[in-house]
């Protein structure tokens, strides 16, 4: 089971490619770390002969390769994320028994007393063994006594999304 916050287009990259800022990340490196085969590393890593192998033939896979060791710009590195979300919602969606469930917001997670998981959602709950969860960018703004400051805060997802 998959959860996502946000839209289904968005899984995967996230706000990444809107973000106004600075990539430090090589090109080469970023595609080599998702679709190189790596038979020498334990567990092997493998791209070819799998669900990620067609990613290698994508417009913003190729931009990447020919930037090289230049530096990776995040509007690429989300849209490559997106394509890389896009095959694993296509995985989860094959099988009857996972699912990917896109504008769905974990509220809360519990473990009851036989030490399940209960997670709240905006849907409905679930109840899982194991879960792995990734918050991105969410920050609630605390609230603050004074009006005047309050008007000031701004967090660090809307800032760095503004131009």
């Amino acid at each position: 089971l998959l959860l996502e916050r946000g839209p289904p287009e968005r899984l995967g990259g996230g706000k990444l490619a809107q973000y106004h800022i600075n990539s430090n990340t090589n090109a080469q490196k970023f595609v080599k770390h998702i679709l190189s085969d790596r038979p020498e590393v334990i567990p092997e890593e493998r791209a070819t002969g799998t669900v990620l192998e067609p990613l290698r033939s994508s417009a913003a896979v190729q931009e990447l390769e020919r930037a090289g060791e230049g530096i990776a710009p995040l509007e690429l590195i989300g849209a490559v994320l997106a394509e890389v979300g896009q095959v694993a919602r296509s995985v989860l969606d094959q099988h009857e028994q996972s699912r990917c469930l896109c504008e769905t917001t974990v509220e809360s997670v519990q473990i009851t007393e036989s030490g399940v998981l209960r997670m709240c959602t905006s849907r409905f709950p679930i109840h899982a063994a194991k879960a792995v969860l990734a918050t991105g960018g969410c920050q609630p703004l605390p609230t603050l006594s004074s009006l005047v400051h309050q008007a000031k805060l701004v967090a660090s997802d809307d800032m760095i999304t503004r131009a």
